[in-house]
């Protein structure tokens, strides 16, 4: 079984809470893949001034996604 892994053009999106671009390579009803900046949190870390990461900002574009385990 062959799998075709082409995938759609990069999306730029303005997270609306942050206001930074989150590069989406892919999405669709079930998954989304990011393009994580180095210097970006993936997830929110301890004080306010860490609050900006992949997570929140996915979560400003996408509310009904799920939380994190």
């Amino acid at each position: 079984m062959q799998t075709d892994f082409r995938f759609p053009l990069v999306w730029h999106s303005h997270a609306p809470v942050m206001g930074n671009v989150l590069e989406i390579i892919y999405q669709d009803s079930y998954i989304l893949i990011i393009d994580k900046p180095a210097d970006l949190l993936a997830v929110p870390g301890r004080g306010p001034d860490k609050q900006d990461c992949v997570v929140n900002r996915a979560r400003s574009l996408f509310p009904g996604m799920i939380e994190q385990p």
